[in-house]
């Protein structure tokens, strides 16, 4: 917690398998953007989506 963040309460999110594999060492939960007709490059584990669109939802989180 050097930055004064918690890992486990930080959400990473992007496009590229770097980007993932950044926020998987420092512990940080990831969510991935995957462009339409593209693969998904991400583990299965990855919650992945198109767009950020209803990501608030997609997360289980309440948008205020």
């Amino acid at each position: 917690m050097r930055s004064g963040y918690v890992p486990r309460e930080v959400l990473a999110i992007g496009d590229a398998t770097t980007e993932y594999e950044a926020a998987r060492a420092l512990g940080i939960p990831f969510f991935g953007v995957v462009a339409p007709g593209e693969p998904n490059l991400f583990s299965s584990t990855v919650p992945a989506q198109p767009t950020l669109d209803g990501l608030a939802e997609s997360l289980g989180l309440r948008q205020t």
